[in-house]
């Protein structure tokens, strides 16, 4: 999803893959004023995990990209606060099963 300073949406809704390379998604942009804005994107890694990050590009001459523009949700896999924990007593918890054996 793209969208501008104000949080609107300026992507057209449409992704589509590209035939010559199936790892790259398109979407169509609405007409773009000069300024700052945020894309958000979201998919499923080929192992099953859920993947995101966001990215900001600024469209005019000497546009100042504002680091508060982006979501706080970076490219790694963790979105929110228990989910590294979460993980770690997960892998601990089969390592134990697996050591049991």
């Amino acid at each position: 999803m793209v969208s501008d300073a104000s949080g609107k949406r300026r992507d057209t809704g449409v992704t589509l893959p590209d035939p010559a390379d199936w790892r790259q998604l398109f979407t169509s942009l609405q007409q773009l004023e000069p300024g700052a804005y945020s894309v958000r994107w979201r998919s499923v890694s080929t192992d099953g995990h859920v993947i995101a990050g966001t990215f900001t590009f600024g469209v005019g001459a000497g546009t100042r990209l504002d680091a508060s523009l982006a979501p706080s949700e970076t490219g790694g896999a963790a979105r929110n606060e228990l989910d590294i924990p979460r993980r770690w007593l997960t892998l601990l918890a089969s390592a134990l099963v697996a050591g049991g054996f």
